[in-house]
């Protein structure tokens, strides 16, 4: 077509205001000419989409330096393509503006179905109920930790850690800790977060019962119960809702030989 070219999707949709195109240590392999387009789309865009817009008409670039622009184009965006003239070497594209906000989705929470989210780059707003709860994605991140072997303590990357200690008698007092019985445990074994579809036989009930629905019982909200911990053993039982309940199939009975306190340290 005459021109090189790239797509590239803006961190969060906005109005471009300045426009860096930086060429340099590029001096004889720089492009002439450089221009930008922008569209706003769910999905990556088509190059060829007719609705792609003019944000920077065709300008002159020099080779080795800062070059400045202002856009001419105030639409919100999403994606850009850059396109050189014929080809050639860019260091780094920089794109400022203001960040769009779309308050009317915002309203439209406060109205609608508690547990409804609205996501960003970086965090979640949800409501909770009769409230709006802004959090970080961070915090609610999908979490998996294969335990190898039994050991004394695992550490996990993000500070937290567990600890099997052989006893001879159940823990009761502390919901960081769970005695089971030692024989029924298989490794590797998993610490990860919930999933839909889990199901485990609740110490203390009747049955099996599904994990989503025990931490609805137990007041767990639709974004806590994404980011609860639970550890699964190597057969794909699971063995904890870590904090909260043992399975009864990792019960202490009669027939228990060597107990084992797992215990959770945050």
């Amino acid at each position: 077509p005459g021109f090189d070219w790239c797509l590239i999707k803006l961190g969060c949709p906005g109005t471009l205001k300045k426009i860096e195109i930086n060429t340099k240590f590029f001096t004889g392999n720089y492009p002439p000419y450089a221009e930008i387009e922008g569209i706003y789309s769910e999905e990556q865009p088509d190059e060829n989409d007719e609705n792609w817009k003019t944000i920077l008409n065709k300008k002159s670039i020099k080779g080795d330096a800062v070059n400045n622009f202002n856009a001419e184009n105030e639409s919100i965006f999403n994606w850009v393509k850059l396109k050189i003239f014929p080809d050639g070497g860019v260091a780094r594209l920089r794109l400022w503006g203001d960040v769009f906000v779309d308050w009317d989705k915002i309203l439209r929470l406060i109205d609608g179905e508690s547990g409804k989210k609205i996501f960003s780059k970086s965090h979640v707003l949800f409501r909770h109920k009769n409230k709006l709860v802004l959090r970080e994605i961070n915090q609610i991140s999908d979490r998996k930790f294969i335990i190898e072997k039994l050991i004394d303590n695992v550490s996990f990357e993000n500070g937290t850690s567990l600890s099997f200690t052989d006893v001879c008698k159940i823990e009761k007092n502390n919901l960081n800790i769970v005695t089971v019985d030692k024989d029924k445990l298989i490794f590797p074994v998993v610490l990860r977060c919930f999933n839909h579809g889990d199901h485990f036989f609740p110490y203390g009930m009747n049955g099996s019962k599904k994990v989503g629905k025990f931490l609805k019982d137990n007041n767990i909200g639709e974004i806590d119960k994404s980011s609860k911990l639970i550890l699964v053993n190597g057969d794909d039982k699971i063995i904890w809702i870590v904090g909260m309940r043992l399975d009864d199939r990792f019960s202490i009975n009669n027939e228990t030989k060597n107990l084992l306190n797992i215990e959770y340290h945050k």
